[in-house]
Order: structure tokens, then sequence, then C-alpha cells
């Protein structure tokens, strides 16, 4: 799949006189690079080097003329020479592959020449007394600084020996000849021409050099900054920005963060895979950013499938609440996947603050209230509270505690009595997880299920509670056990397998276990929810659809699904009595489940009246306070022992309640 790069820019970008410099010093580089060199390695020195031949080649020839048209052919003669010493060293290093000394060479065989000519001229006032000073500056810029300094001290030497030496010799004596003075005007014109043609060169190609390693240090700053799926800021870039963002106010103003995280999205990526879940992040990616309509507002992907939204100036916080809004309506609109319509949701938090609060801070209050958004039922804003605080902090304690729990076995099971409609008697059992905190107080089921998944440990609890009822009910033979399955379990690639454990080490009837789900779960996750229910079928497991008629109630997945039991929700057998539709819903269900061969379980029984109707509707089994509260397994033997003799079941009437 196609992700967010970055490249550098193409050299073509850059003004055409760098193009052309560094075209040249490459392919220069190339020619005078030495067999077995990398292509890399002494580039920039290869190039300098390069350039100095290229143009030494230029200037000697134009040395030789002058000298010869100015009367002075032996000059001629011996720089012609010196030239061909000079471009030996080209020779030397393709051979040696040491710049050094074919550097040390080119530079010998100009010194030599330049003591030659002052002798020649007999005097310090030669026309290449000068160019000593072009032997430490090549020495530097071909990358030896010492040797610079030692060619220096050896230029000092020759100066100073040539002075002592003026008019002792038997040179030439053409001191202010006429042709002396062009001579010398040519030869120091040709110096500062061939100086500065090398370092404009050199210095060229420095430059190219330097705008391609800033080009190259932007793109780095860019791929550390942002995220490589969708473009995005990081985390850290956002941190940096907002603290940016707020030295700068000139005076403290309101700012506001959005953290929001995708519901359901785990499920996309567990089922379809990564790649299909970085399509729908790159799609959210696309969605979030087409609403960010000023400068005023910053949007990043924190990891996964969070992000975050910074916004600042007058009026944040009535933009945040709006792009939240627009966030939510976003999440509505259906996403097709492998030609399916897959609905996601979106949880955002919205922390606000003065600008004496630092980016860390105000991102923590964001997540926090995210997570109270989830909290309370997902896909919806929640904004920021001190006391939301407080109640973070202590689910994060129950989380730690219940963990512990686990543990130390200190999560107690206990069990809901399961009825025949017709005769009253105990046929089944529900187990429901209880637990009371170290603090003495009783923690509400569906509190600390809904901590349990959010702290992960949701598989281990269910897998604790049904091994626990298993070991249980194998003490009550004629009963079956019902269980119930956490939504979040089916995120483990291994639930089945675990499943299976229990009964193996418990030895308890894989017939007898019924396992209870909800439909909101199956519909939305049919890719991942039908192969474990298929599997666990097939091991002899019931399964059992719960709180049916709450919420979706498609026909279509009961055929899909294959379920064995339909469990009625208690809203339906609450309003039967008072409200003429349940009734008619509560026939169509019993008429529903008749046909496809389905039993028919009704919870929330707490009246007579409820029950004979609903066994005239046609409900199998009843299940409510009628019957008996959910009881340790103490109670459940008591029940058993007390009617043993008498048959297999408990005849529960309506005046008993447990």
């Amino acid at each position: 799949m196609k992700k967010f790069v970055f490249s550098l820019p193409n050299i073509n970008s850059f003004p055409k006189p760098f193009t052309a410099v560094s075209n040249v010093h490459r392919r220069l580089s190339e020619l005078v690079r030495p067999s077995g060199q990398s292509g890399g390695e002494k580039h920039d020195l290869n190039g300098r080097y390069a350039i100095l031949l290229g143009l030494s080649g230029l200037f000697i020839p134009f040395f030789v003329m002058q000298f010869t048209f100015t009367g002075y052919p032996e000059a001629a003669g011996m720089m012609a020479f010196t030239g061909l010493l000079m471009l030996t060293s080209f020779w030397v290093y393709k051979t040696t592959g040491r710049l050094a000394v074919a550097r040390d060479v080119f530079l010998g065989s100009l010194y030599g020449f330049l003591i030659w000519e002052a002798a020649y001229y007999d005097t310090v006032y030669s026309p290449g007394s000068f160019w000593f000073v072009v032997m430490p500056v090549v020495s530097v810029l071909l990358g030896s600084p010492r040797a610079s300094a030692c060619w220096l001290l050896a230029a000092l030497a020759a100066l100073a020996l040539i002075f002592f030496m003026s008019g002792e010799g038997a040179g030439h004596p053409a001191y202010m000849t006429d042709q002396f003075r062009i001579l010398y005007s040519v030869s120091l014109g040709g110096m500062i021409v061939a100086v500065v043609s090398f370092v404009l060169i050199v210095d060229a190609a420095r430059a190219q050099a330097h705008k391609s390693l800033e080009s190259a240090n932007a793109a780095n700053r860019d791929l550390a900054e942002r995220d490589e799926l969708t473009g995005l800021f990081n985390r850290r870039a956002l941190l940096e920005r907002i603290n940016t963002r707020m030295w700068q106010q000139s005076r403290p103003e309101e700012i506001a963060i959005l953290v929001a995280d995708l519901d359901g999205f785990k499920d996309i990526n567990d089922t379809h895979g990564h790649h299909v879940g970085d399509r729908v992040i790159q799609d959210i990616s696309s969605k979030l950013s087409a609403l960010c309509e000023d400068g005023n507002t910053i949007l990043a992907r924190l990891g996964g499938d969070e992000f975050a939204i910074f916004m600042s100036g007058e009026g944040c916080v009535e933009r945040a609440h709006g792009f939240a809004q627009a966030a939510l309506e976003i999440t509505q609109i259906p996403i097709e996947i492998d030609g399916r319509a897959t609905m996601l949701g979106i949880s955002l938090g919205l922390g606000t603050a003065g600008a004496s609060v630092d980016a860390a801070e105000l991102m923590r209050r964001a997540d926090v209230a995210m997570y109270e958004a989830k909290h309370q039922g997902k896909n919806r804003l929640c904004r920021y509270r001190d006391e939301i605080d407080g109640t973070r902090a202590k689910r994060l304690d129950l989380a730690k505690e219940l963990d512990q729990a686990l543990s130390d076995c200190l999560i107690e099971v206990h069990y809901q009595p399961i009825v025949d409609s017709r005769t009253r008697g105990m046929t089944g059992v529900e187990a429901l997880a209880r637990w009371t905190a170290s603090s003495g107080e009783a923690v509400r089921p569906d509190e600390f299920i809904s901590i349990a998944e959010e702290s992960g440990i949701i598989n281990k609890l269910g897998l604790y509670v049904l091994e626990k009822a298993c070991r249980d009910a194998a003490a009550w033979p004629g009963l079956t056990l019902s269980v119930n399955l956490s939504p979040v379990q089916f995120r483990s690639p291994t639930l089945v397998g675990d499943i299976l454990q229990v009964l193996n080490r418990t030895a308890f009837p894989a017939a007898r276990l019924e396992l209870e789900m909800t439909e909101g779960y199956l519909i939305e996750h049919r890719e991942r929810a039908l192969p474990v229910i298929e599997a666990l079928r097939a091991e002899g497991i019931r399964i059992a659809l719960d709180d049916f008629g709450s919420g979706y109630s498609s026909i279509g997945y009961l055929r899909q699904y294959r379920f064995d039991r339909l469990k009625i929700d208690r809203s339906l057998v609450n309003g039967m009595l008072r409200d003429e539709a349940s009734t008619n819903i509560l026939q169509a269900i019993a008429l529903l489940a008749q046909s496809l061969t389905l039993d028919l379980t009704a919870e929330g029984v707490e009246t007579d009246e409820q029950a004979q109707l609903l066994q005239l509707t046609g409900c199998s089994s009843l299940q409510g306070y009628l019957f008996g509260r959910p009881v340790p397994a103490e109670a459940i033997d008591a029940m058993l022992a007390a009617t043993r003799t008498g048959g297999s079941g408990v005849a529960f009437r309506p005046a008993i309640r447990a």
C-alpha cells in the first residue's frame, strides 16, 4: 500500500549554475577516482583534485606561450616539462589510490619550477614567486592542514633563500625590462584568475552539497515529526508545537485539545488484517484533515487509531465542539470493507485550559476525558472536569485491585436459577460474577466488567468465572450451566482453545455448557464471531443469544449463527403488561423461535402474572427474581438436596423468593 513518504528534492530544482557546477564536479570526481574506491568515498576531495588538474591543463599551455612570446624560450621549455610532471600526479593517484602522494608530486613539481625560475631571473621578483601561496592553499582544500603547514614553511624558506641570493647567480638579468613587466603582470593576473576560479568552483560544489544536506536534514526533520502512514504530525511534533504556540502568546488565552479514538477499529484490524486497517486510518485522517479550517488548528496522529486536534485563539472551545460534532457525523457513514458496510464510532475527549498549563497536562486532560467518553458508552464527546480525574483514578485503582483479586481467587460466582415455564422446576443456572473490594464495598458487576475490559484482563476474568462455575456445576448433573462471554473476549485468538482447556481440566461435559453472547457485537463483527461460534458448536457447546429484542434483532443473522437459544431482554418482559406493542413483539419472537427450533428464555420475570403470560406466549424457560436472586453455590446445593428424593428439579412457587 502506498504510504506517505518524503523524498529529497531533485537536483534540477536548484539554480542552473549550481547544477552545472555539480555535474562537472561529479564527472571529474568519477574520472580521477582510483579503481577499488567506492563512489561515496572521498567524493568531494576527488572533485577538488580533478578541478586542480583541469585548471593546470588550461593554464600551463598559456604560460608556455607567454614565456615564448616574451622572449624566454628556456623558461617556456622548463614550464612545459614541469607541467608534464604535475599532470603525472593523475597517474600516481589512479595507481596508488593515495591522494597525499599525488598532491605532493603535483606541488613538488611546481615548487621545483618556481625555485628554478627565481634562479633563472636572478631575483625574488621573478614572475612565479607569488605562486608559492598556491601550495598551502591547495593542501588545505585537498584535506590536509598538516601538509599545508609544511608547504607554507617550504614556500617561506624558498622565498628567503631567493631573497638573500638575488644578484649572486648567473641568471637572466631581466628585472624591470618591458618584457619582464608584461610577463610579471600577465603571471600575476593568471594566478589571480586560476586561484579565484579554483576557489569559486570548489565553493559552488560545497554550496551544492550544503543545499543537498539542508534538504536531507529538512526531510529527516519531517520524517521525525510526521506519521509515515498519514503524513500528519506525530505526538512529539504536536507537543512541541503546542508549547511553542503557548510561549508565543502575548497574553494568556484559552486553548483546547481534542483526543479522538476510533471505536471498533481493533476488530477491523484483527479481522481483515493491518493492510485494511491502514486504509481505514488513511481514510479517517483525510476526513479529519478536511475539517481543519485554519492555521490555528493542528491535527496529529498519536498512534494506532488515536488522533489529537489542537486549537487556539478566540472561540477555540466552540470550534472544538463543532469539530467534534462533525467528526461524530463522519463516523456515522459506513465504511465499505471487502464489499461489506462496516460502522466505526469515535470517542472524543476535550481538554481546555489557560496558557499557564503545559502541553503534556493539556493532553492528559483530553485523554482522561476521552476514556470517560468510552466509559459512558462510546461514540460521543466528553469534556474534562476535575471530578473525572477522581473517577479515572478510582477506576485505575480498582483495575489493579481486580487483577490482584483474580490472582488471589477472591472473585465469587453466584448462580441464578433458570426454570421450566410449565413445571417451574429448575433446569439450569446462569453464572454471575460478584466482587467485594478491599474497602468492603460491593462493586457492581457492570462496573468491574467494564474496568476489566478497559484494562485488558477481561479474558482472565471470563476464564476464571468459567472454570469456577464448571467446578461448582459438576455437582449438579441435571442442570445446564450458562456463562456470559464478553464481546472483548472475542479478540483473543486463543479463546476457543482456552474454553476447551477449562472443560478438560474440570471434566465438565461440553453439552451442559451454554455460552451467552450479546447481539450487537455479533452483527458488527461477523467475520470474527462466526468462526468462533462454529468452532464452539462443533465441540458440543450450546450458544445462546442474550438480550434479544433490545437492539438490532435481525432475522437474517439468526440463520447465519444457528443459535440454540434466544434470551428475551428484560425490557420487553417489564413492558408486556402495560404495553400492547411489547406483548405483540414477544408473540412474534416466540413464533420466530418456534420456526427456527430455538429454545426461548425470558429474563427479568418478577411476577407470577408475567410468568403465566410468557408461558402462554411460548417461552420454554423463565429467569428472574420471581424464581430467585443470584446465590452462592452452597444455596444451589441446598435447593437440590431439599428435593433430591422427590425428583430431579426444584419447583419454584410465586411466594418463594431466594
